[in-house]
């Protein structure tokens, strides 16, 4: 009977161990299976700052992660280096490179090497090089070869880039910076720029993306050569050692060879989901296994120890149970929710936090299944998704959406995978799930932002190109036409100006209404610029419906906009292009119908065209002026003309305005109305301001010797040479060669200058005015506000527009406000010049006013400088 006590005491005992080695079995396969999920807080995490759109280098997937060349190096460097990377993404590069300078970030996986970087950051060695070059449109790529060929040009460069900073002391570019590359690409097809400099693996990548890799060329060699590597914060030289020591074997290995081949058009890597899921599966098998004998020598040394005393069985009976309690401690302090089920979707256990969205407390959910804890329709899912991955044998992931017990709905990303022992046969499912409710909000808004305008709430011009690109595709099939309407609010810039921009938004916000009331379902509506629609018409037969629908646009723009109490009529000028009619694809039809609403504007506004070849041949017109402007100073081509100034009472000059004239071989005589306002659009403007004050001066000062010491002469400043730094300088450095007195030198300005005339312009006025120069108002009385131009600036002469001079004999009202203007300058002390007098009696009438000054064909047209020099001398001998 003793022995049999033993006996039964041994198997007690012997029983009991089993069940609580079994219990701590499963934990520790509770916790291999949590590998699945991102790195633990306990393991060390660095941090890498990555743009979203730099493909290959870096993309985003649909899920918000970001991919790339430089990401799967950066992993498979890390994974050799035993460390984690958790990825933040920017929307670009200044975003990235503010990120590791403000050490929010440990590193960058692949930047460009670079002097200016070299002292900020610690760089691992060289990954590879890549070239910078001069992206064309296709049309430019003839005449653009070289960065000395861009000259005068504007020029697209990206944030953040290398290409910029090489760049920086080029003055001779018209240089524009685009936040992202997608940006950069599009102002290069739409002629915002004449050339990108980029790397150019990835502006070829972004233009195969969207499709338009035909249309961009690459001009010359490579104007630089970079070489790439990991970048870390000056702080982290031991990552970068241990970077350093994993990246040359890693080079030379396949698996580089791989994701180089993957992200540059070879074959596909080796690894996939279904390889990666096998050792993922081996690797669990090998844990089991280890679990497995180390269970059985546990339990063998147990046994031994258990025969020897009761009191070593507590001791170790007291380290289980500690164990077994820390481990179910960090169960229930994980954020994530953790639940295990049997293979037939009983639980086996759960965590606080499945707890809380179930409702239950853990003792009321293990034993049951989920057809008694939530919804039929919902156990229904649970149990099918915990069906597929027994099916499949390996981890599967799932987006759910989600309603806790206390009502509140979260969008979880859940992990289930399949248990089994090491015979094989099946446990359970562990379940795993983290809210990414905060995520998926952020990835909503992202997308939206970069498809939609925010402040209308419209497509933007990416989105609506998007869907005309859909509308052709479906009108090809059909059959039918596509209609698109680019509509541009009228004198929109000058509601800004005068009333600000929340009512320039609200007037938008009212317009996009407007629109959006207009067309039919399944058309689109789009703000594609500051005041520029685009409207986008599908499955049409004919244009008669477009007709009725600008003239419907028109009749509505009409009506006023009530704007804080206020009534504003703002017209709307539509252009309007037909696929197939005109062209046949999208950003050809968006560009035709900006051409016809030029067009429309042209005819005085307030109307409606459609495009016609003919609004190519003006476009054609402009590019071949653009070509030769360029080039039109250093070809001497470029003449100064001279109009005589007259005092109208003795009829005697006394002075002369400069005027540029422009004639081309090619080209004929251009009029300076139509290559004026071209000059001031390309910057061209600055060198042709400087060539007039300069010859105007040098023959000035020869006249002012041989005939009259007090000759004046008048020279126009044009708004863009406001801005202009060095303008001040170069006109005293001028001055003083030619010994030319201020006094006897005019500068003509137009209202445009002073309508948004900030700190510069007024400085630039008070210099002037400081070295003697007068300053003189043109085109007075054609503008809103030249009365209170007066008050705020030391003008010294006004000019009566001439306007105003032609109907003087006719029109008693034109006479009546330039004797007032007249009467209103003497008071004021202010020398009054007459433009455009033609005739004896208007003449007449200004001697009449006591006018002191005037110009005009009655006195000579403006003319070569010798032929004005034989007038002065003509004058000079009949004194």
């Amino acid at each position: 009977m003793g022995n049999s006590i033993v006996m039964n005491r041994q198997q007690l005992s012997k029983t009991y161990w089993i069940n609580h080695l079994n219990l701590a079995m499963t934990a520790l396969a509770l916790y291999a299976c949590m590998s699945l999920l991102p790195a633990s807080a306990t393991e060390a995490v660095f941090k890498a700052a990555v743009p979203k759109h730099f493909p290959p280098q870096y993309s985003t997937q649909l899920n918000g992660e970001p991919t790339g060349f430089a990401i799967d190096v950066l992993n498979a460097v890390a994974a050799r280096a035993n460390i984690k990377i958790d990825y933040q993404t920017y929307e670009s590069w200044p975003q990235v490179m503010a990120a590791i300078d403000n050490n929010e970030v440990d590193l960058i996986p692949n930047l460009g090497i670079t002097d200016a970087r070299t002292p900020r950051y610690l760089f691992t060695d060289p990954i590879e090089a890549f070239p910078i070059v001069i992206f064309v449109r296709d049309t430019n790529s003839k005449k653009i070869k070289n960065i000395a060929d861009l000259a005068y040009h504007t020029v697209g460069l990206v944030a953040g880039n290398v290409a910029k900073n090489h760049l920086k002391d080029n003055d001779s570019l018209t240089k524009i910076t685009y936040p992202n590359v997608r940006l950069a690409l599009f102002a290069l097809l739409s002629g915002e720029v004449d050339a990108v400099i980029y790397p150019k693996q990835a502006f070829i990548g972004m233009a195969n993306i969207i499709g338009v890799d035909n249309k961009i060329k690459i001009a010359g060699e490579p104007i630089l050569e970079v070489k790439r590597a990991i970048a870390t914060r000056k702080d982290h030289t031991k990552l970068i050692s241990v970077l350093n020591s994993q990246l040359s074997s890693f080079i030379e290995s396949k698996e580089f060879e791989e994701i180089y081949y993957k992200w540059h058009g070879k074959p596909k890597p080796y690894w996939n989901m279904e390889r990666v899921s096998l050792l993922v599966i081996g690797s669990l098998l090998v844990i089991f296994i280890f679990v497995g004998l180390w269970r059985y020598f546990s339990l063998s040394k147990l046994n031994s120890r258990l025969r020897e005393t009761i009191r070593q069985r507590e001791k170790v009976e007291s380290a289980l149970t500690a164990t077994q309690n820390l481990q179910r401690t960090l169960l229930d302090n994980l954020p994530d929710l953790v639940w295990l089920k049997d293979g037939n979707g009983f639980y086996l256990d759960c965590n606080t936090q499945f707890e809380k969205l179930i409702g239950k407390r853990r003792e009321q959910i293990i034993g049951h299944s989920d057809f008694q804890l939530v919804s039929h329709q919902a156990a229904q899912n649970m149990r099918t998704e915990d069906l597929k991955s027994i099916a499949k044998g390996s981890a599967i992931t799932n987006e759910e959406h989600v309603v806790y017990a206390d009502g509140s709905e979260v969008e979880i990303e859940t992990i289930k995978a399949p248990l089994f022992d090491y015979q094989g046969d099946l446990i359970g499912v562990l379940g795993v799930g983290r809210d990414i409710t905060e995520r998926k909000h952020y990835e909503e808004q992202v997308t939206r932002q970069a498809h939609f305008d925010n402040l209308t709430n419209l497509p933007n011009r990416f989105l609506i190109l998007d869907r005309l690109s859909q509308m052709i595709l479906d009108a090809k099939r059909e059959n039918k036409m596509v209609g698109t309407m680019f509509v541009d609010l009228d004198d929109f810039k000058k509601v800004n100006d005068i009333l600000g921009h929340d009512t320039g938004d609200a007037i938008l916000l009212e317009a996009s209404k407007r629109l959006c009331s207009t067309i039919r379902q399944g058309d689109s509506v789009g703000r594609i610029g500051s005041d520029e629609f685009v409207l986008i018409f599908g499955g049409l037969s004919d244009e008669i419906g477009l007709q009725i629908i600008a003239e419907k646009l028109l009749s509505r723009f009409k009506e006023p906009f009530t704007i804080k109490d206020r009534k504003l009529v703002i017209t709307a000028s539509i252009g309007i292009s037909l696929y197939p009619n005109d062209t046949a694809t999208p950003a050809d039809l968006l560009r035709n119908a900006d051409a016809a609403m030029l067009y429309a504007k042209n005819e005085g506004r307030n109307t409606y065209a459609f495009f016609t070849k003919s609004m190519n041949a003006g476009v054609t017109r402009r590019l071949q002026l653009e070509e030769h402007l360029y080039n039109a100073i250093s070809n001497d081509e470029m003449q100064v003309f001279y109009q005589p100034k007259i005092n109208l009472s003795t009829r005697r000059i006394v002075g002369a305005e400069a005027l540029i004239r422009w004639s081309n071989e090619q080209l004929g005589a251009i009029s300076p109305a139509e290559f004026i306002p071209l000059a001031e659009q390309t910057g061209v403007i600055s060198e042709i301001g400087k060539f007039v004050i300069s010859h105007a001066l040098q023959t000035v000062s020869g006249w002012q010797k041989l005939y009259d010491e007090t000759f004046n002469i008048a020279i126009n400043l044009s708004p863009r040479q406001f801005k202009d730094n060095g303008l001040v300088q170069f006109i005293e450095q001028t001055m003083t060669a030619h010994h030319i007195n201020g006094s006897t030198m005019e500068m003509e300005i137009t209202e445009g200058v002073l309508m948004n005339a900030g700190r510069q312009v007024s400085n630039t006025l008070t210099s002037l005015n400081e070295l003697g120069i007068k300053l003189s108002l043109d085109d007075f009385g054609t503008g809103y506000s030249s009365l209170s131009y007066l008050r705020h600036y030391p003008f010294d002469i006004l000019k009566i527009d001439r306007s105003f001079i032609n109907d003087i004999n006719s029109d008693s009202e034109d006479y009546a406000l330039v004797h007032a203007t007249i009467d209103m300058a003497q008071a004021l002390s202010l020398t009054v010049v007459a433009e455009g007098i033609e005739t004896e009696e208007q003449l007449s009438a200004l001697q009449e006013m006591q006018c002191p000054l005037g110009q005009g064909y009655l006195f000579g047209k403006p003319m070569p400088a010798n032929e004005f020099e034989a007038l002065l001398k003509q004058q000079s001998e009949q004194n």
